[in-house]
């Protein structure tokens, strides 16, 4: 994992390459996390939602249309919410 932010940088890792060995996995080594991925951005796009700074439904939104869709589209099939 790497994190730059404006108390500079840091790089770390955790866990194992493979299950059952000792090594540590690669600083630089990527995780396939599949369909992981739509429940992480579901939660951040949530949490903005309620801290006021995201509005999926508002005219004025920022994003263009097809952003917008595909975020109303990514949050119907990670909690099954129908479009009213």
């Amino acid at each position: 994992m790497r994190v730059d932010d404006e108390h500079g940088e840091w790089v770390g890792t955790a866990g194992h390459s493979m299950l059952g060995e000792n090594t540590p996995p690669p600083i630089n080594g990527r995780v396939r996390i599949g369909s992981n991925t739509k429940t992480f951005v579901a939660t951040v796009v949530l949490k903005l939602v309620v801290e006021g700074k995201l509005a999926i439904d508002d005219a004025d939104l920022s994003m263009s249309a097809t952003f917008q869709a595909a975020t109303q589209r990514l949050l119907d099939e990670v909690f099954g919410a129908a479009q009213a």
